[in-house]
C-alpha cells in the first residue's frame, strides 16, 4: 500500500537524522577550498515521497497553471535505490524565458533561485519549503530533451532491477571518493547515466513508453 499522508516533521524524540543526512549532503565549498564534501547516499525511505507530496502541494499552488507537470525525479523518486536524501522535483513549463515570474513564484515558499547555474536548459532553485526537507526544484520547458530525458530515466530504473542495482554499486563506489563539491560527484556518474539510458531508449521503443499523469 503506496504511504500517501504528508510529511508531519521529525518523530516524537525530536531527533531527525535525515535532516542531519540531508545537511551534509546539500554541502557545497567555495571554489579553491581543497577539502572534501562527503557524500552521504542513504537506503530508499518512504518519507521521501511524502515528502515531495508536501512540496508538490506547495508548488501548485504558487505557479497553478503555469506548471504543466510536477513530477518526482531522481533516485529519491525510485522505490529500492539508495540515494542522497535530497528532493529532486521537475516542474514543467511552456517557456522558462523570461524567468522572473517563476522565480517571483517560487522564492516565498522556501527556495531560492541559483542564478549561478550553468545549464541554460533550466532555472534551478534550491532551499527546504521552510523545513518539509532539502530540496532541488529543476524548471524545464515542456517537451525539452532534458525535460523528457529526467522521466525516461526514472520510470526506467522503476521497472528495470538489473538497472536499478547496477546505478546503486556506481554511486556507491563514487560516493566513497574525496569530493570537491555534490556537482564533481553528479557529473562522475556520467558513463554509467548513458548506459543506463541507452537500455532506456530500447526499452522505450519496446514498450511504447510516454510520459504518466504528473506527480502533483
Amino acid at each position: 500500500h503506496e504511504r500517501q499522508a504528508l510529511w508531519e516533521g521529525p518523530p516524537d524524540d525530536g531527533v531527525d537524522t535525515m535532516a542531519e543526512a540531508e545537511r551534509m549532503a546539500s554541502t557545497v565549498r567555495p571554489p579553491g577550498d581543497a577539502r572534501s564534501t562527503r557524500i552521504v547516499l542513504m537506503p530508499y525511505n518512504a518519507d521521501w515521497r511524502a515528502r515531495f507530496l508536501a512540496m508538490g502541494q506547495r508548488l501548485r499552488r504558487a505557479l497553478g497553471d503555469d506548471a504543466l507537470r510536477i513530477d518526482h525525479e531522481g533516485s529519491t523518486a525510485v522505490p529500492g535505490l539508495l540515494a542522497k536524501p535530497v528532493i529532486d522535483i521537475q516542474v514543467t513549463v511552456r517557456t522558462i524565458d523570461p524567468p522572473d515570474r517563476v522565480i517571483s513564484a517560487l522564492e516565498p515558499i522556501g527556495v531560492s533561485f541559483r542564478g549561478d547555474n550553468a545549464d541554460r536548459t533550466k532555472l534551478l532553485f534550491t532551499g527546504d519549503f521552510r523545513g518539509v526537507g532539502m530540496a532541488n526544484v529543476h524548471v524545464r520547458p515542456a517537451g525539452s530533451f532534458n525535460e523528457q530525458f529526467q522521466l525516461l530515466f526514472r520510470d526506467f530504473l522503476r521497472a528495470d532491477a538489473r538497472a536499478r542495482a547496477k546505478y546503486a554499486d556506481e554511486k556507491e563506489k563514487l560516493a566513497a571518493n574525496p569530493w570537491i563539491t555534490v556537482d564533481e560527484y553528479a557529473e562522475a556518474k556520467g558513463d554509467v547515466i548513458w548506459a543506463i539510458v541507452r537500455d532506456a531508449t530500447r526499452w522505450a521503443a519496446a514498450t511504447g513508453w510516454s510520459p504518466g499523469p504528473t506527480d502533483a
